[in-house]
């Protein structure tokens, strides 16, 4: 856990600052309550916030709430834990219910939006929190998770206008071309750069079996890089490709600077996160209002 006056935007990986997670959430959420029995979202329900299952994401303050799916809990959630924020990418849905009277503060897409655009350093620890998710499933499962996301047509790719403004942020000397069958990082290397796709498709494989494939909007390495551990598989460039290259510091000031930036990441990332984990965060024992 970071101290309170540590930095997030410092070289060291990234940890998870439970009282600016609980300042953020007094800053832009909103204070509510539950019954026992009622729930805050449903089997079905369809996922509209990033891709979220919930329209909220939420910090328990008090209470106890139970995740489920039609079959067996997953988990219980208790007071300073975090839930709502992963994504339904499986088959797998899931109801959140109060299992007890329940206080917890919310916060709506608009609400994150904007706090995320006044307080960037709360989209670092978001990325780690999805990271951390990621990093519980197997090299395999992470990776073959990562790609499907980057080759569907969605919300887990960056933008055409995202693309060009990252361009013209970082200037053309950020841009590499690379040749058919360069190797651009290797399983278990370590993280120097990330490579957001320009143009061109990129192959992902895991103990040398091909895994994904990746095409303009992609972003590709940037796990390794956020949070310093070894890299989960190797990519190598299929076709010719153009790809705007990132070192972690680059990346940590576009966070900061470029707030759509660091949200369409959150965006990414939150599409490939396991559904059914929670992050623990530690609240104090007096909330003041």
């Amino acid at each position: 856990m970071l101290p309170a006056d540590k930095n997030p935007f410092e070289s060291s990986p990234i940890s998870y600052d439970a009282h600016a997670a609980l300042e953020f959430f007094k800053l832009f959420g909103k204070l509510e309550s539950a019954n026992e029995g009622e729930t805050f979202f449903e089997i079905g329900q369809k996922a509209s916030f990033f891709s979220f299952q919930s329209n909220k994401m939420y910090l328990l303050l008090n209470g106890r709430v139970t995740i489920q799916t039609a079959y067996q809990n997953l988990d219980d959630i208790i007071p300073g834990q975090i839930f709502g924020e992963f994504t339904p990418i499986s088959s797998i849905n899931t109801i959140a219910m109060a299992k007890e009277p329940c206080k917890f503060i919310s916060l709506n897409e608009s609400q994150l939006l904007k706090g995320l655009q006044k307080k960037p350093e709360f989209t670092l620890m978001l990325m780690g929190l999805f990271i951390r998710s990621l990093r519980r499933d197997t090299p395999a499962q992470t990776a073959t998770t990562a790609q499907t996301s980057n080759s569907s047509a969605n919300s887990s790719a960056l933008t055409p206008k995202m693309l060009h403004e990252l361009v013209k942020k970082l200037g053309t000397s950020a841009v590499m071309e690379v040749p058919p069958q360069r190797v651009l990082f290797k399983e278990g290397g370590t993280a120097m750069l990330m490579y957001v796709i320009l143009e061109g498709y990129i192959i992902t494989t895991v103990g040398g079996k091909q895994v994904g494939r990746s095409g303009a909007g992609a972003v590709i390495g940037e796990i390794a890089l956020v949070d310093q551990k070894p890299r989960t598989a190797s990519v190598t460039a299929e076709t010719h490709c153009s790809l705007l290259s990132l070192n972690r510091q680059k990346l940590l000031e576009l966070i900061e600077t470029l707030p759509a930036f660091g949200i369409a990441l959150v965006r990414v990332l939150s599409s490939r996160a396991c559904l059914g984990n929670t992050t623990v965060v530690k609240a104090d024992d007096d909330w003041d209002w």
